[in-house]
């Protein structure tokens, strides 16, 4: 159980980086966008919003595939085990809670920071 659970641990570190990668090279590709809509007038909140919107889309559409199809393999798994542990909604919904504020919080720190960024310094190369 040790090594599964750190095996777990590691998936969960190379699917938030993998996250922070794309939130990245996203908030990179948008720093003139976001300069403008600063110029503009636009609220920080709102650029955050606007820049995280697809990942939470992402984030929601993976949860709602990963969660019934873990649900239901550690049933069957746990099926093999003579002690069977409680694994109920409150398990799962937990780990989903939990999972949701990592790839928030990755994907946040993006956002926020470029939308706190200057905008002169997004469009003064153009």
């Amino acid at each position: 159980m040790t090594i599964l659970g750190f095996i777990a641990l590691m998936a969960i570190v190379i699917a938030c980086l993998g996250l922070l990668g794309m939130a990245t090279y996203m908030a990179e590709r948008k720093t003139r966008e976001v300069g403008i809509r600063k110029i503009l007038g636009a609220k920080d909140l709102r650029i955050t919003l606007l820049l995280s919107k697809g990942f939470f889309k992402m984030l929601l559409v993976s949860v709602f595939i990963g969660a019934p199809l873990g649900y239901f393999m550690n049933n069957l798994w746990r099926q093999k085990f003579p002690n069977r542990v409680e694994f109920g909604m409150g398990t799962l919904l937990s780990g989903t809670a939990i999972l949701m504020m990592l790839g928030l919080l990755t994907i946040g720190s993006q956002t926020i920071r470029a939308s706190k960024s200057n905008p002169i310094d997004s469009l003064k190369n153009d």
